[in-house]
């Protein structure tokens, strides 16, 4: 259910213009670095961008990297096989999603970051 889940959001993350889908990710961001840091606005903003430019980073050089969509006659997205870089995104994702379906981009760009070095590296051998 949660691959499901994560797939329709890669999706959308591709598929729409980013600034359809900043508001739902922006309002997510927000109300986590406000959870974090209530009373120091300074600490929220701080928080909030670190947020926005990991999101980004994500996205960039992880998402629309591995999972490229692909339309079936029927008018369907549908992804190819998600390859093993796809399952590392997939981890890091489950891994860093608050019980309130948050995430924190921050920490899944660098669950990202060093599962992708190990993963790269481990090619070498």
């Amino acid at each position: 259910m949660f691959k499901k889940l994560l797939l329709v959001l890669i999706t959308l993350i591709i598929l729409l213009p980013h600034n359809l889908l900043a508001n739902d990710v922006m309002n997510d961001i927000k109300c986590m670095c406000r959870d974090e840091w209530p009373d120091n606005y300074r600490m929220q903003k701080y928080c909030i961008d670190r947020q926005i430019n990991s999101y980004d980073d994500v996205v960039c050089k992880y998402v629309k990297k591995y999972f490229v969509p692909y339309q079936k006659s029927n008018g369907n997205t549908y992804y190819r096989d998600v390859p093993e870089e796809g399952k590392i995104i997939f981890r890091c994702y489950d891994e860093w999603t608050d019980k309130k379906g948050r995430k924190n981009w921050r920490m899944i760009k660098y669950c990202c970051d060093k599962q992708f070095k190990a993963f790269n590296s481990l090619k070498n051998y």
